[in-house]
């Protein structure tokens, strides 16, 4: 396949890729000449910004996956049981 890209205001970019062809985004941010351009260093911007967001929430996560689970334990450590009446010892 062959690419014409056109972007207001600046000049036209064109390449070629196959349908099986594997390109990265450096490569077509290049071949674009949009390494200085405002609106890709915002996306890039907000792309860093959600992946720092992201491994706070999965350390946040993998905390009150421990927290959960040490308190499941210590649940079924008690020697109490529920029954219709109230509580006994088992």
């Amino acid at each position: 396949m062959h690419f014409t890209c056109l972007i207001p205001g600046r000049t036209h970019s064109q390449f070629t890729a196959s349908k099986c062809d594997d390109i990265s985004c450096s490569e077509v941010i290049r071949a674009l000449n949009l390494e200085d351009d405002p609106e890709l260093e915002e996306i890039e911007g907000r792309i860093d910004q959600y992946a720092d967001e992201t491994n706070e929430w999965k350390k946040k996560k993998t905390v009150a996956e421990k927290l959960t689970k040490s308190r499941f334990q210590h649940l079924s450590a008690t020697n109490y049981c529920l029954i219709p009446f109230g509580r006994h010892r088992c």
